[in-house]
């Protein structure tokens, strides 16, 4: 009888201590994709559903830092942008505005294109991840349902659009 109880304290200590191994592992890997703070998508006419014929092309990035992301959009081809926003969707697929990128931007005349820096918070969130955390946006930029879109005067659905993901990411280019 002792031998059963024994047995039996063993078997739970071990059931516990697997518990607890999982849960925080599984902890470790949540933060590890959430941690994310940094996102990147190459802007190009191709991307655009349907594509357009255009020789513009970009890039934009972005940097989540304190409960803000500072964004900046590189394009040539392009020198009057009447667009920009992020919004929610996979490759292939056109989605809703989730926040527009030129509310609180400067924007820069270079040779041959423009550049627009700028940042947004939550609080600039519309459609359906309006009243959401910057966290829930930071999730769908990690796996690729958001994308960036560039609207012109010729193109008022869209010239330039890619897909953001994760900068460093090793998936292939959209």
């Amino acid at each position: 009888m002792q031998h059963t109880k024994i047995l039996h304290l063993v078997i739970l200590a071990t059931a516990l201590f697997s518990l607890l191994l999982v849960s925080a592992t599984y902890s470790g890997y949540i933060y590890a994709q959430n941690s994310q703070t940094k996102f990147r998508a190459k802007l190009d006419s191709n991307n655009e559903v349907p594509p357009v014929n255009s020789t513009a092309e970009g890039v934009a990035t972005f940097k989540l830092k304190n409960n803000t992301v500072n964004t900046k959009i590189n394009i040539t081809g392009i020198t009057d942008l009447s667009g920009a926003q992020i919004l929610s969707g996979k490759k292939g697929e056109n989605g809703q505005p989730i926040v527009d990128l030129l509310k609180k931007v400067q924007k820069t005349k270079t040779s041959g294109g423009v550049a627009v820096e700028g940042s947004f918070t939550a609080s600039d969130f519309e459609g359906a991840m309006k009243g959401k955390a910057l966290s829930a946006l930071q999730s769908a930029m990690g796996t690729n349902e958001t994308y960036v879109n560039i609207k012109t005067k010729d193109h008022p659905d869209g010239e330039i659009r890619g897909q953001i993901k994760p900068k460093g990411s090793s998936s292939p280019t959209q």
